[in-house]
């Protein structure tokens, strides 16, 4: 089956001509045409589509979820954006349109704002567009129970809010939640975004805290065709995390760590429906694992390391010492950005400081290196028995040295 039609090039509409050509089995083709009064212009039209029972969710619609985070080692600040439109969006403008309709069904969710019926006029409902008061309505239900925003997600999305929260939503501060219709307020399907702003606490007990899971409620898949994720949390230079654990290797992440921050970012523009991940994070040690503190004990680490070595090869050769300290230096850098556990890179800097030992034992002795690191600006003399070269530590003349290699007497005027 085909469908042509065209929209007049003038702004304000016309009449438009639908072509529809149906071919069946063998030759039988069905051809048919209709012309249509079509006005263009934002909530405008005669609202002639517009159904007198509750619309059905299901029909084709588009999830959007956008979740940007701030962890600041005692607390989550979290602000969350659910978009959506076609079957869903139409079934939304609907209800709000309908608030106080006592025609609605025993089971339909938009019975919980008959309460607000008489903060709605009577030229205001059911007149095919979602007005401001109708709108401050749902957005007062919402805020003033936890619990009836947990309803409205789960009961009226199909999603699970503790999944998409992290925490069930009656652990929230204060919340603030605002409804974005987009352009038209018109019934229609055009995208609709909800936004949830609050805080909450996270536990240093040493227990995992959820960052996201997967949110569709069992079943909400016949709602969604498409369902997107674009998460992100970053911290202070003072707060960090201890890990992050993923049971989904499926689901790509990327974790990065500075001085100044740490990133954890996850996207994903199709989600499956069978595809199951949680995302944790461990909340302990979190000043102690925070970017900054890690960087400071990592560098003073490699630095100790660094002294060690040059203190235990003074009369041996360098080079085995230092460039392992190098490097486990590049392996601790490299590892603290990318962003593995913070006591693997603390265990990497820690380990350079034991084994500068077992290296510095096993280099090679150097006497000629090791009795110039300990000259100075005295000079040097030649031993006439064993020809080394002996360092002269005095001004004084004349003067009696040992040679350290043959142990003979020199003296000199």
């Amino acid at each position: 089956m085909s469908h042509l039609c065209g929209i007049p090039a003038r702004a304000g509409g016309g009449s438009v001509r639908t072509d529809f050509h149906i071919s069946l089995q063998g030759s039988l083709v069905i051809e048919a045409s209709k012309i249509h009064d079509i006005t263009l212009g934002q909530d405008t039209g005669d609202n002639s589509w517009y159904p007198e029972e509750e619309p059905p969710r299901t029909g084709g619609s588009i999830l959007d979820v956008e979740i940007n985070c701030k962890y600041d080692g005692n607390s989550i600040e979290r602000k969350t954006i659910i978009s959506f439109d076609g079957a869903m969006s139409q079934w939304m403008r609907w209800g709000l349109d309908n608030i106080g309709n006592k025609s609605l069904g025993s089971n339909s969710w938009w019975r919980n704002l008959n309460t607000f019926s008489d903060q709605v006029s009577s030229s205001e409902k059911q007149n095919g567009r979602v007005d401001n008061s109708e709108l401050s309505s749902l957005e007062t239900h919402l805020r003033g129970s936890k619990s009836d925003l947990k309803s409205f997600l789960s009961s009226g999305l199909m999603i699970d809010p503790e999944a998409v929260f992290g925490v069930d939503p009656v652990d929230f501060g204060p919340l603030e939640i605002s409804i974005d219709l987009g352009a038209s307020r018109a019934f229609n399907s055009d995208s609709i975004s909800l936004r949830v702003s609050s805080t909450y606490y996270v536990s240093d007990s040493g227990s995992r805290q959820a960052l996201i899971e997967d949110f569709v409620r069992p079943g909400g898949y016949d709602f969604w065709d498409k369902v997107g994720l674009s998460f992100e949390i970053r911290t202070g230079m003072l707060s960090g995390f201890g890990g992050i654990y993923l049971d989904n290797e499926e689901i790509d992440y990327s974790h990065r760590r500075w001085i100044l921050m740490e990133i954890i970012t996850m996207e994903s523009s199709d989600i499956e429906s069978d595809t199951d991940f949680r995302m944790e994070f461990g909340a302990e040690n979190a000043l102690l694992f925070s970017p900054l503190i890690s960087a400071m004990i990592s560098v003073f680490a490699l630095c100790l390391a660094l002294g060690i070595g040059m203190a235990l090869t003074r009369r041996r050769t360098r080079a085995p010492s230092m460039i392992m300290i190098g490097v486990l230096g590049v392996l601790s850098l490299s590892i603290y950005w990318f962003g593995l556990p913070m006591p693997i890179v603390l265990g990497v800097v820690s380990s350079s400081i034991l084994l500068v030992f077992p290296a510095s034992v096993i280099s090679p002795v150097v006497e000629d290196s090791g009795v110039q690191r300990n000259s100075n600006k005295g000079g040097m003399v030649r031993c006439p028995s064993c020809g080394k070269k002996v360092p002269v530590e005095s001004d004084i003349r004349p003067l009696r040295i040992d040679c350290p290699a043959c142990e003979s007497t020199l003296r000199i005027e």
